[in-house]
């Protein structure tokens, strides 16, 4: 039937009876091998499918899991210290992805707490409210909360901060107590540090603080401490280093004004000290005038006018009173002299003519 076909389609063709036979045969050929053709093209077109599928899935599954790992994967932290100490870690999206206890009493208000995937604020009011009903938070107020950021971005480390601050007056609220709220914040770099010592960043901070002021304390002294107790220190060394500091000016304006008050000469003999000695020794060489009396001159003067004492010493006093004396001196032997003379004058006039 096709060969009949074929032959009555080839009538019409007006050609070589060559080309017609090479092309009646190619036909032929091309219809007989159509089968095993299509069931190849067949077999590629699932292959690429199957690789397509395959490739698309691997994505997808590859895209989920670094989804997940980077939800799951702290991007910051934040330590909450009473004397329950619990690390919280935050992913980039602000969840709570993480929570460490550093201390039995952290391990205490974590359980049976769901925070996972919660926010910070929400994460540390449970926390906190956790702790207060659990009697970590005194009834006089006394308490303190530390909250601690742990990043190297500044912006995320107010964030993170001001949320937790607020958790926790929320909670502290919400039971009706009181209590201070400390924030604070460190770098990621600190937390290597404070976890080979098994302490938060946070507490590590405050016992750091501690240190500077008095470098005898250790941290095993106060690795269990309450944060109130490490705080309370600190502020009494403060005021101890404070009170200190100002105590030699409170000193000698004490002593200034008693000076002032009881022996207004005292002072001025005192800063004269040596310029007096130097005039006693001049007195002694140079002038009749005993040490005593200089020294009464002193006195006087300094008691009258200090001002007078400073700006002209004594010695350059007793330097007048020795060239007034040597001045006297020398005229008492000029007049001398000019006795003599007129003796000779009046003897010579008597002499015969």
């Amino acid at each position: 039937m096709m060969e009949t076909i074929f032959r009555a389609a080839m009538n019409h063709i007006r050609a070589k009876e060559d080309l017609k036979r090479n092309t009646k045969a190619y036909l032929i050929a091309s219809l007989n091998a159509s089968p095993a053709a299509t069931k190849s093209r067949s077999a590629r077109s699932v292959r690429q499918r199957v690789v397509i599928a395959a490739c698309t899935v691997f994505f997808v599954c590859a895209m989920s899991a670094a989804t997940v790992a980077y939800y799951k994967t702290p991007a910051s932290y934040l330590s909450l210290d009473i004397n329950p100490s619990v690390e919280l870690g935050v992913n980039g999206l602000g969840r709570i992805v993480s929570a460490t206890a550093y201390n039995s009493d952290g391990t205490t208000i974590l359980n049976g707490q769901n925070i996972m995937d919660a926010d910070v604020k929400s994460a540390v009011h449970t926390l906190v409210k956790s702790a207060a009903q659990k009697g970590f938070v005194a009834q006089d107020g006394s308490t303190v909360i530390s909250v601690t950021s742990e990043t190297d971005d500044a912006s995320t480390a107010i964030e993170l901060e001001n949320a937790a601050a607020q958790g926790a007056e929320t909670a502290i609220q919400s039971e009706r107590k009181t209590a201070t709220i400390s924030k604070d914040h460190v770098p990621l770099e600190k937390r290597d540090e404070a976890k080979k010592l098994a302490l938060t960043p946070g507490k590590l901070s405050l016992i750091q603080k501690l240190q500077a002021l008095d470098p005898s304390v250790t941290v095993s002294e106060y690795k269990d401490a309450k944060v109130k107790d490490i705080m309370k220190r600190i502020n009494e060394l403060k005021k101890l280093a404070k009170a200190n500091s100002s105590a030699p000016e409170d000193d000698n304006t004490a002593i200034d004004e008693a000076d002032g008050q009881d022996a207004p000469s005292s002072s001025g003999t005192a800063v004269d000290k040596n310029t007096q000695d130097t005039a006693n020794e001049t007195d002694d060489e140079d002038s009749p005038v005993s040490s005593g009396e200089s020294g009464k001159d002193s006195v006087s003067d300094s008691s009258g006018d200090p001002e007078k004492v400073d700006s002209q010493p004594a010695s350059s006093k007793n330097g007048i009173t020795s060239s007034q004396t040597q001045s006297s001196s020398g005229s008492t032997e000029t007049g001398s002299r000019s006795s003599s003379s007129s003796s000779a004058i009046n003897n010579d006039s008597k002499l015969p003519q």
